[in-house]
């Protein structure tokens, strides 16, 4: 892995002149979470109740009563080869899944997988087993939050594991068959910021939140590479205070040399860095959703010296927050 000042060089060749552009591209196209209107309202037909007790990778969790195994596992490719997840299994918003019912296709499948879910012939009198899996960072390393189901359909929700494991391309878990449906909607849950009262929510920003109410608001307002809000030193001190194990928020308000204005919403929160961000006044206002485990400050002179500030997600993935003149 690349120490900080080899990160920051081989960034700053990339960018070198995002400084001086009319960039109007505010975020990388790849790895990115939209919301989803759908997903919300499904999740409000239920009001369940979870408890989670992590042991050696796998979770327990009881769900209305019911209670449920998994653990995250993969599956070995070269031992499969010419193996088809999209023909092989059903899709549901973009993640694949299958069912399994019996104790004998249960030991079949068992040995295409690595840390797989250990379960009995018994198990399989009231329960079946799940394995969900996806094709990239966005739809990987995940782990199941809430099971829930109405008459018609099983309703899975996803979200993302705290640590990043590249091994980690598929779930396992063991349910009850109470909840099996022949309909499965599977939505991929973001790491949602919760945003101080203080703060306009950012799904109800829009053209009109001007940089004096964000500047009132207490965000961070840099416009066209300056900052001109009275907490110019509240960035650093958000980095040192991760460092340090310091939950927080910070809201970032970039005004860029072509006008356009871009909110970033950054949260550290149980040992990892969740980032929303959204263009306020172009064609794309989706909110869009990482998780991190650094902001990395360098610095660089062009025509002035420059601190930039660029966020990593759990697999390196880079996004600028901002460059500021000092």
């Amino acid at each position: 892995m690349m120490n900080d000042k080899e990160f920051a060089d081989k960034v700053w060749e990339k960018h070198q002149r995002y400084i001086n552009s009319n960039e109007k591209d505010p975020y990388f196209s790849k790895h990115q979470y939209k919301t989803n209107n759908t997903y919300k309202k499904l999740r409000l037909l239920f009001n369940v109740i979870l408890g989670f007790a992590l042991t050696a990778g796998i979770v327990y969790a009881s769900i209305k009563g019911y209670d449920f195994i998994q653990n995250n596992t993969s599956f070995d490719y070269k031992q499969n080869t010419g193996y088809d997840i999209s023909k092989e299994m059903l899709n549901s918003n973009g993640l694949y899944y299958t069912k399994i019912y019996t104790y004998e296709d249960y030991i079949n499948e068992k040995e295409s997988y690595s840390n797989f879910i250990e379960l009995e012939e018994a198990d399989f009198k009231d329960n079946f087993l799940l394995i969900i899996t996806g094709e990239n960072y966005r739809t990987t390393n995940l782990h199941i939050s809430n099971i829930y189901a109405d008459a018609q359909t099983m309703f899975i929700e996803l979200r993302r594991n705290t640590t990043y494991d590249e091994k980690n391309t598929h779930i396992a878990a063991k349910i009850p068959k109470d909840l099996d449906r022949e309909k499965v909607e599977i939505n991929n849950i973001p790491n949602i910021i919760n945003t101080p009262e203080h703060f306009t929510n950012i799904n109800n920003i829009d053209v009109n939140y001007t940089e004096e109410q964000a500047i009132l608001e207490g965000c961070l307002v840099i416009k066209e590479h300056k900052i001109i809000s009275h907490n110019g030193n509240v960035l650093d001190e958000f980095i040192e205070n991760y460092k340090n194990g310091k939950e927080g928020f910070l809201r970032i308000y970039r005004v860029d040399i072509a006008g356009i204005k871009i909110i970033f919403d950054i949260e550290n929160k149980n040992g990892a860095m969740n980032l929303s961000w959204r263009c306020i006044n172009g064609e794309d206002n989706e909110i869009y959703y990482r998780t991190g485990n650094r902001i990395i400050k360098f610095e660089e002179i062009i025509n002035e010296k420059v601190n930039t500030y660029v966020f990593m997600d759990q697999i390196e993935n880079q996004m600028i927050l901002c460059s500021i003149e000092v």
